[in-house]
């Protein structure tokens, strides 16, 4: 039964990419253009649910696209700024491990090696060999590093509020539909987790 779970797990999410564009960008349709399309063409795939995927995913496609312009000023790539707003979250000084990066970014370690050769390079990042294992070369941020985050992060605030500010009435409303989202998201790691 697993196997069908996640077939009908991949059938869903790869309707919904398509609907959001990811696949069939020729076509020049938006997402709702996309949707109609499709249901009248075969109506039992385009469920509530399948629209809400669709729409998620578009907007982070979007997003990201739109995070690309946010920072291009700043020189970095979208992994580097996520690598450096990683390190600027944790505490002053502190030190990552790789492996936490790699983890909590959802990158391959060999990805994240050409990523932080790229910051170190660029005297963004720092690296010491850990007293525990010599394998390990701890990342952290160093001064230029913690203010170029921070510019592209400004950067960035002041780009996704003026992206994003004609969709929303106000900044109220902006936070209601964060913490209905929250909610879905919610339920979604607590399925994620192992039993």
């Amino acid at each position: 039964m697993p196997c069908v779970k996640n077939l009908v797990a991949r059938s869903v999410s790869g309707m919904a990419i398509y609907l959001s564009g990811k696949i069939n960008r020729d076509f020049g349709m938006n997402v709702e253009e996309r949707s109609a399309l499709i249901s009248r063409n075969w109506p039992e795939a385009v469920t509530p649910h399948v629209k809400f995927s669709a729409i998620i995913q578009r907007l982070n496609s979007l997003l990201v696209e739109h995070s690309k312009m946010a920072i291009k000023g700043q020189h970095l790539t979208v992994s580097e700024f996520d690598v450096l707003a990683a390190l600027r979250s944790c505490p002053e000084g502190a030190a990552l491990a790789p492996t936490a990066l790699y983890d909590a970014l959802l990158i391959s370690s060999g990805g994240l090696t050409k990523i932080l050769k790229s910051l170190e390079n660029q005297k963004l990042i720092a690296r010491s060999t850990s007293a525990s294992d010599a394998r390990q070369r701890p990342v952290m941020l160093t001064e230029s590093g913690k203010l170029r985050i921070e510019a592209a992060m400004a950067d960035m605030v002041a780009f996704t509020r003026t992206l994003l500010q004609d969709g929303f009435s106000d900044d109220e409303a902006c936070d209601a539909v964060v913490e209905k989202l929250k909610d879905v998201v919610h339920v979604l790691e607590e399925k994620k987790r192992p039993d």
